[in-house]
């Protein structure tokens, strides 16, 4: 028979040596990638928390706001117990709308459909006045104090406007759902108080915005170099993004990425 190969004791040695080496060059490696990828996760968490915070801060700067505003003018219209002439309203929305930047209109929608709104416009503020029929006289007021008349404005169907029902429907001030404004189709928001005399509502104040104001507000911010900000509705779906391209840009792929960011939904509802 032939005797089984033997190995000195230094050869055994060495062996057990380099395999335990390389057992602990292994071991620290794992444990190196875990420890990394545990710090690119926690670093990826911290900065989608701060991104978050960011955002709901600049929106509730932006919105927060307006219910307070609302109050404001429902105290100055109701002082004394009375209603003031729709002129005189007219006055002190279009005032207000010469400086207020949050939104893009300000309105007074009486019992009977008549009322007086204030809008944004290039050359200055929109000033409206609302016929029970549903028709609106419309001038522009410039800055220098003179007047220009406008077309006139369909809006017959004011009295069935979301915002209207919902005023209507509460108590105190309340953001609107989302609807399709009816002059120039854009998905717009309001934030609307119903003004009442004992429980008869006299009319409601609203003041609303696009959702072009929320895409301008939301694209100042920065994130990052290269980084963007997109609004999700509670459905997950996209509802702002800084551009139509932008949002082209994503995919399929990459809207369902956005749609996962729980953070990212988090404070974008002014309401």
């Amino acid at each position: 028979m032939t005797a089984g190969r033997k190995y000195s004791l230094r050869f055994t040695i060495a062996s057990l040596v380099v395999v335990l080496l390389l057992a602990t060059v292994a071991g620290v490696l794992v444990i190196a990638f875990f420890i990394r990828a545990r710090t690119i996760a926690d670093t990826a968490q911290s900065l989608q928390s701060e991104v978050s915070t960011r955002i709901t801060e600049r929106v509730v700067e932006r919105f927060a706001p307006i219910p307070g505003m609302l109050r404001g003018l429902e105290a100055s219209v109701t002082r004394g117990g009375a209603l003031p002439p729709e002129e005189e309203m007219l006055e002190r929305l279009v005032d207000r709308m010469r400086y207020e930047t949050r939104i893009e209109w300000l309105a007074w929608v009486a019992a009977d459909a008549s009322g007086v709104g204030a809008l944004t416009h290039p050359e200055g503020v929109l000033a409206v006045r609302l016929q029970p029929g549903g028709m609106a006289q419309a001038e522009v007021r410039h800055a220098d104090g003179s007047r220009t008349a406008a077309p006139a404005l369909d809006l017959r169907s004011i009295q069935d406007a979301p915002w209207i029902k919902t005023a209507h429907a509460t108590e105190g001030t309340v953001w609107s759902e989302i609807y399709k404004r009816p002059l120039d189709g854009q998905l717009g928001r309001a934030c609307v108080l119903a003004v009442r005399r004992e429980e008869q509502v006299l009319g409601v104040l609203g003041v609303g915005f696009s959702g072009s104001v929320l895409r301008s507000s939301l694209n100042s911010l920065r994130v990052g170099e290269t980084g963007a900000v997109f609004a999700l509705g509670p459905d997950g779906a996209i509802r702002t993004s800084p551009s139509d391209a932008a949002l082209a840009r994503l995919g399929p792929a990459g809207e369902a990425a956005v749609r996962r960011l729980d953070g990212g939904r988090a404070g974008l509802d002014p309401g």
